[in-house]
């Protein structure tokens, strides 16, 4: 008996590293700063509401503040920040060491590794719980959001058409098609291949993207589903040499997701489109 008693404690003292972290069976290190054993706990679907701060080994802070997450499967193996989630308690704060290539490539899934963070080591998480929200809860709050996103694109548009004395009247879609230069010969129709230099602006006249800077001519097929549908009727009719200018709303856009950090959901988007050359 004494013996056994030895082992688990052998096993206890194992399972924990110098730095007061244990080890989990998924992999993951965890400390706990605070516990509430009795409390709810996350389930898959659940939303959580929490505040986040990880850093790198060295103490760089990579993010700090507070926002919503859907509890999902571990994206990998060994200890993922899924894990972290599914472990605590509403009221629960804890740090966690997760291998960073695993948490940059399967997580983020970022296209690029970031050269000041070693692949071989760990970053530091603290993680704070503060709310957990049924699948009902989270998807009602989003419909909140949803609405007030498309209430401040609205007022946003509506206070630049005023602005810019635009008296073209929009598409049934909601979208403006505003000429600017007039081509010749016939018009584009579908499954036509385009050859177009274009410059995607925001409404406060930021530019975002330009194949005119490149100096590189963007290609593709109307009616290809390889543009925002914005584009898709934009281009329908157009002569070459053409020049138009698009003002987007976000549902002819990039919609409520947005795109990467480029384009905020629900932003409306203006694009001045030549028509280079029709194949």
């Amino acid at each position: 008996m004494k013996k056994i008693i030895y082992l688990l404690l052998l096993a206890s003292l194992f399972s924990c590293n110098s730095n007061g972290f244990k080890e989990h069976e998924s992999g993951l290190q965890y400390r706990f700063v605070e516990e509430n054993p009795t409390a709810q706990r996350p389930k898959l679907g659940d939303g959580l509401v929490i505040f986040l701060k990880y850093t790198t080994e060295d103490d760089s802070v990579l993010f700090n503040g507070s926002f919503r997450v859907k509890l999902t499967e571990p994206s990998h193996k060994g200890g993922s920040i899924e894990d972290a989630f599914a472990l605590m308690h509403k009221g629960d704060s804890a740090e966690f060491l997760i291998d960073a290539k695993s948490f940059i490539r399967n997580t983020v899934q970022a296209d690029k590794f970031p050269e000041f963070i070693e692949k071989s080591s760990k970053l530091k998480f603290y993680i704070r719980l503060n709310e957990i929200l049924s699948p009902e809860q989270m998807e009602k709050m989003q419909q909140q959001l949803d609405a007030q996103g498309k209430a401040a694109e609205t007022m946003l548009l509506d206070d630049y058409i005023e602005k810019n004395e635009i008296t073209q009247t929009p598409t049934e879609s909601g979208m403006y098609i505003i000429p600017i230069k007039s081509g010749n010969g016939k018009a584009v129709e579908l499954k036509d291949s385009l050859i177009v230099h274009y410059t995607g602006m925001f409404l406060d006249g930021t530019i975002f993207d330009s194949s005119i800077k490149r100096n590189e001519p963007f290609g593709f097929v109307l009616g290809g589903n390889q543009v925002i549908e914005g584009w898709e009727e934009g281009c329908k009719g157009l002569k070459k040499g053409d020049k138009v200018r698009l003002i987007i709303p976000s549902g002819l856009a990039y919609g409520k997701k947005g795109y990467s950090e480029l384009i905020a959901p629900f932003t409306t988007l203006i694009f001045e489109i030549e028509l280079l050359e029709i194949k």
